[in-house]
């Protein structure tokens, strides 16, 4: 997937940078709408774990994550 490539390779030019992990959100958010929903689990638990590191646990970005990954994990 062309996206995926295009956040792995921004990740690699600024590892852990916001916008990298709101990119990744995003690409999360298409693969579930795509019924992918494996693979967005994956993609938002990498967003979640970077934004709690960055931004702790409670910031709006992080409950935000953390939300639709527990959506996206109840098939």
């Amino acid at each position: 997937m062309d996206a995926e490539l295009a956040v792995v390779g921004h990740e690699r030019v600024v590892p852990g940078h916001p916008a990298v992990l709101g990119a990744r959100e995003l690409l999360g958010n298409v693969l579930a709408a795509l019924g992918r929903h494996e693979e967005a689990v994956h993609q938002l638990d990498r967003v979640a774990e970077g934004r709690i590191r960055l931004l702790g646990p409670a910031h709006p970005w992080t409950v935000s994550a953390q939300e639709f990954l527990r959506e996206y994990r109840t098939p």
